[in-house]
């Protein structure tokens, strides 16, 4: 196997591993992102740790949890005004 065949395995792993992330259930990302965040602080990398424990922090967006639309402020009543709150991310 020479470099290339080397080069093209490692990127269908990691196309293959960022699109199980996306399509897992948001409980899970956060289960394996904290399990993540604790390694990289025990193998000594707490700014690692650090950014990944801020990306962990719920956006207050749709996707932030898994309720699926089913939460309070996800459903508006016909004709009443839903304000629209902006979160910076990151």
């Amino acid at each position: 196997m020479n470099w290339q065949d080397t080069l093209v395995a490692l990127m269908v792993m990691a196309a293959g591993s960022y699109a199980a992330w996306e399509l897992m259930p948001g409980a899970l990302q956060h289960r394996l992102g904290r399990g993540l965040g604790r390694l990289a602080h025990r193998a000594g990398c707490a700014r690692a740790s650090r950014r990944i424990e801020k990306a962990l922090q719920p956006s207050g967006g749709c996707h932030s949890c898994d309720a699926k639309g089913s939460c309070a402020s996800s459903a508006a009543r016909p004709g009443e005004e839903q304000p629209v709150r902006f979160t910076r991310r990151g």
